[in-house]
């Protein structure tokens, strides 16, 4: 890890995890890794689908995702382009680098493979 204020600092990743042994792990105990991946991944998606954050204007980031989708839509579709051809380029990879679900690459992170 870097040195305070250097641009390598990970302090969104100690957040989460922060967050997460605070509102979810903290005092249990496990009888197998899979209860434990099981209640990691229950948490992933209420953090994601339904917990409302600050910095999101106090809404979920799935609400947030939708929103931004929402307006980019509307603001790419203008009167030269045809709504397919907007929609398309909306969901285009290097246009929007967040079009799979908050939380997938956890799946093959813990070893779910969805």
């Amino acid at each position: 890890m870097s040195r305070k204020g250097n641009c390598w600092d990970n302090a969104c990743s100690e957040t989460l995890f922060g967050s997460l042994k605070v509102e979810r792990l903290h005092g249990q105990r496990f009888e197998t890794r899979q209860q434990a991946k099981d209640e990691v991944l229950d948490w992933l998606h209420w953090y994601n689908r339904k917990r409302l954050h600050s910095t999101l204007s106090y809404v979920s980031p799935m609400e947030y995702e939708r929103e931004w989708k929402q307006r980019t839509r509307q603001a790419v579709s203008g009167p030269t382009r045809s709504s397919e051809e907007a929609v398309e380029k909306m969901e285009s990879p290097n246009r929007f680098p967040l079009s799979h679900s908050p939380g997938d690459e956890i799946y093959s992170f813990m070893g779910y493979g969805f």
